[in-house]
């Protein structure tokens, strides 16, 4: 497990440190989404929704069509959080200026539409031609992953790229109708690649270096699951044979987990590493007496930091994309009867950017 104390950055400082951690930002430039975190079971979907405003005539051919690529785990590794993902294909799909497009990634809907969902008319994005097919995980039962979708610009000159894509995520559970969702990340890269500094600026990617700075609240672990969706950010995100890998846990102070609903400290943290993407659950990241201890809720700081023990084909890395998940494990709230499930979803964000908490 690895300990950091507090410290003060500068806004330059900050730059330095992403530059020497992340490496340069991608020479290939293009108008990029990122799907931090997309899951598929036998009763949970993620619809994927990509508006695409690429005026006409646009370097890369943007304008009628677009690039996809996923990195995922799948069956028995899609639970293990530290396992490597694989890399399908980069697809090359239809599009056009201003169509807004939604697919089930998993294709349990629209299985005969090649994935895509609505009644889309395959008019002026003719998507019901050829072998395309927006499905890209139908053969995966049980997966998690995260998703890539360019206009292949290569004009890097100042009039290039735009923030011409626009995209959302809905995670359906439709075993139980449970839903919730997020926005995705657009950046200024092609290919998985990221113009690193600018991403991080623009998105307040939580991370950790010489401190823990992402602050977040949790329920009482006896009536919510709580579950955090952790996808590593390196310089190149879809390189199948350099993944990144983070350690998180939840730290307040030297060997303590957490406040309790008194402003008490308890400790008792234990460290997890996700390589790639993953999810970890709150009381994974505590002893056992901590979680006896903090079973009402309290209050905490995620740290995010590279692992204490390498590993081949990893890059540890102090930055990472995290969306908190709250849902009901039964029946009650607050003690009371309750009808039907919920789920709270909550991007943790550092919020501050480079200027870090004292």
């Amino acid at each position: 497990m690895t300990h950091f104390t507090k410290a003060r950055f500068t806004k330059m400082a900050g730059a330095a440190v992403l530059a020497g951690t992340l490496g340069a930002a991608a020479s290939a430039q293009a108008s990029q989404l990122i799907f931090p975190y997309i899951v598929g079971s036998s009763t949970v979907s993620t619809v994927l929704t990509v508006a695409n405003l690429t005026p006409a005539a646009h370097p890369g051919n943007g304008d009628t069509q677009l690039r996809y690529a996923y990195m995922y785990k799948a069956g028995a590794s899609a639970t293990d959080n530290d396992a490597a993902c694989a890399r399908t294909p980069t697809f090359t799909l239809s599009s056009a200026t201003n169509d807004v497009q939604s697919f089930d990634v998993s294709g349990k809907f629209g299985a005969s539409t090649r994935g895509v969902l609505f009644n889309d008319p395959s008019v002026n994005n003719d998507w019901n031609t050829g072998s395309q097919n927006w499905a890209a995980l139908s053969g995966q039962n049980l997966f998690r992953a995260v998703g890539f979708v360019d206009n292949n610009n290569d004009d890097t000159g100042t009039s290039y790229p735009a923030p011409y894509l626009y995209g959302e995520a809905f995670i359906f559970e439709f075993g139980s109708g449970a839903a919730w969702g997020y926005q995705a990340l657009d950046d200024k890269g092609t290919g998985g690649a990221i113009d690193v500094t600018k991403f991080y600026q623009g998105h307040h990617i939580p991370f950790s270096f010489l401190g823990a700075y992402t602050r977040f609240a949790f329920m009482p672990t006896t009536e919510f699951s709580t579950r955090f969706f952790v996808t590593p950010i390196i310089a190149d995100m879809d390189d199948v044979t350099l993944q990144g890998r983070v350690e998180v846990y939840p730290y307040v102070n030297t060997d303590q987990v957490a406040y309790d609903r008194d402003g008490n400290p308890v400790g008792g943290y234990v460290s997890q590493t996700v390589t790639c993407v993953g999810g970890v659950d709150i009381e994974e990241m505590m002893s056992g007496a901590a979680t006896t201890a903090l079973q009402n809720g309290g209050w905490s700081r995620l740290a995010i930091v590279p692992p204490s023990v390498a590993a081949a084909g990893t890059e540890g890395t102090l930055f990472a994309h995290v969306i908190k998940l709250e849902f009901n494990k039964g029946s009650t709230f607050n003690g009371q009867a309750m009808g039907g499930t919920f789920n709270n979803s909550i991007v943790l964000r550092n919020p501050r950017g480079f200027y870090v908490e004292e």
